[in-house]
């Protein structure tokens, strides 16, 4: 009897594991920002507000809407961009109100000239501009890593 209930956890367990991997996103870290945005379009926009907050995590929202200040290259028509952020299984980044504070300003990548689109993933999709800086993180010699850049050689840097 002891068996066979030891038998029955492991099956469940290894059912639940191979459940949740199946649903979690998969991905090659595509890049930081420099990288990320190349042949893409990029645009400086600013946080104007959040759609529905998620069930999980007190500052995870399903979407945000940026209005476009400037686009840096590319091109794109519209006023603004309202971005889908990852419920929890996407390849998507997380639309989370501690990175994307309402009236802080970002470059971001977009991907379509839509005015709704996915904020991407496996990669460093945007960076935060800050007392005349790029402010982001990602991998650097295989570390994660943050940096501090001045706007201008940025955007000097990641234009094609």
């Amino acid at each position: 009897m002891i068996i066979l209930l030891r038998t029955m956890f492991l099956s469940i367990g290894i059912s639940l594991a191979w459940s949740q991997s199946s649903n979690a996103c998969d991905c090659l870290y595509a890049g930081n920002f420099s990288e990320y945005s190349k042949g893409q379009t990029v645009i400086r926009g600013k946080i104007r507000s959040y759609g529905p907050k998620l069930n999980h995590g007190e500052t995870l929202y399903a979407t945000m809407k940026v209005s476009v200040q400037q686009v840096i290259k590319g091109s794109y028509a519209h006023r603004s961009v309202r971005f889908k952020g990852d419920p929890g299984h996407l390849c998507l980044t997380y639309i989370n109100s501690n990175r994307y504070s309402v009236g802080s300003e970002h470059l971001f990548v977009l991907f379509s000239d839509e005015g709704k689109q996915g904020l991407g993933g496996c990669g460093e999709v945007s960076v935060t501009i800050a007392d005349g800086k790029i402010h982001g993180a990602g991998y650097i010699d295989s570390e994660w890593t943050e940096y501090s850049v001045d706007y201008d050689e940025f955007i000097e840097a990641i234009k094609d």
